[in-house]
């Protein structure tokens, strides 16, 4: 019974295996990727077809070759777009800062809302595990590692944010 189990595990990972091979050919023959590995390419022809093609091969060549160059360019132009700004240890502070205080806010107003009539929407675990978040923020900014601190405080203004919205609803309603 393992042997067979054993076989059908490596029939299995041949098979997968295949098929990325098969899908990375079709990725590359879309793209117009000329002389990739993996790519078909023409057979040869003798020399008399060569000079009767002459000319109406080398309209599609330059063809290919400009959609490859546009492609190269377009993601050259993606690559910096999405390259963030950097921003300097000033201005990381100030938006960590401010993250921090408008975080805390909404914490304030979650308890209050938690602690108000009726039934809680949240328990009092999530509301210690945001203010663990906020304490680990603030550790992280007294040590100046602001990338990191900027990242965890978005991450939380985030998640109170929709908390506060998601209390506001069910206020409202």
């Amino acid at each position: 019974m393992s042997e067979v189990l054993i076989i059908v595990a490596v029939v299995a990972v041949l098979a997968v295996i295949a098929a990325v091979a098969l899908l990375r050919r079709r990725r590359a023959a879309r793209a117009g990727g000329v002389g990739e590995p993996g790519a078909v390419e023409p057979p040869a022809a003798g020399p008399a077809v060569r000079e009767e093609a002459g000319d109406e091969e080398a309209a599609p060549t330059r063809a290919t070759e400009e959609a490859a160059s546009r492609a190269a360019e377009a993601e050259a132009v993606a690559a910096e777009a999405a390259v963030k700004p950097v921003l300097s240890e000033g201005e990381l502070r100030s938006r960590v800062e401010s993250q921090l205080t408008d975080s805390e806010r909404m914490l304030g107003e979650l308890r209050e809302a938690a602690t108000g009539g009726g039934e809680p929407a949240l328990g009092a675990g999530s509301l210690e595990i945001m203010a663990e978040g906020l304490e680990e923020v603030r550790a992280l900014a007294r040590r100046k590692q602001w990338n990191q601190a900027r990242d965890k405080c978005g991450a939380l203004h985030a998640q109170l944010s929709l908390l506060l919205r998601s209390t506001r609803r069910e206020r409202a309603s």
